[in-house]
C-alpha cells in the first residue's frame, strides 16, 4: 500500500494513495511514510508548521510578559490615581447631595411658613368680610 505525501505550493499537506489513518495530523507521517523532500523551507531549514506555530506563540507570550512587567509600575500608579479621583468624585457628589438636601429643606420650611401666613391672612380677611356682610344684613332689616 503506497502513499505519496507531499506539500502543495501553498503549504498544505497532500496525500495520494490510501486514505490517512484516523487521528493523523500534520506532525505525523501519513500511511506510515515520512514526509517528502518537498516540505516548505525557511532559508536552509525545512519548516515544520507545528513547530513554527509553537515558536510564534512562545515568542508572543514572552514579549507580552516583558511588556506587562515593564509597565506594571506605571499601571499601578495610574490605577491608584484613578481610584483617588473616583473617591474624590464620590465624596464631592455626596457633599453636593447633602448641600442640595439642606437647601431644599430650607426652601420647604420657608414655603410652609409662607403658606401658614397666607392662610392666616386669608382667614382673617374672610372673617372681616363675614362681619361686614352680617352688619350689612342687620342694617337692611
Amino acid at each position: 500500500m503506497g502513499v505519496a505525501v507531499t506539500y502543495t505550493p501553498d503549504g498544505k499537506l497532500s496525500a495520494m494513495g490510501a486514505a490517512p489513518r484516523a487521528g493523523a495530523c500534520l506532525g505525523e507521517p501519513v500511511g506510515g511514510l515520512a514526509r517528502s523532500a518537498k516540505a516548505p523551507r525557511l532559508g536552509a531549514f525545512p519548516v515544520n508548521p507545528e513547530r513554527l506555530m509553537r515558536l510564534t506563540l512562545i515568542v508572543t507570550c514572552a514579549a507580552a510578559a516583558l511588556a506587562l512587567a515593564a509597565c506594571s509600575n506605571k499601571t499601578q500608579d495610574e490605577a491608584s490615581a484613578s481610584a483617588n479621583h473616583a473617591g474624590a468624585a464620590a465624596s464631592s457628589a455626596a457633599n453636593d447631595a447633602a448641600a442640595n438636601t439642606a437647601t431644599a429643606a430650607q426652601s420647604a420650611d420657608h414655603a410652609v411658613d409662607n403658606a401658614a401666613a397666607n392662610t392666616a391672612d386669608a382667614a382673617a380677611k374672610a372673617g372681616r368680610k363675614a362681619d361686614a356682610a352680617a352688619t350689612a344684613a342687620a342694617k337692611q332689616k
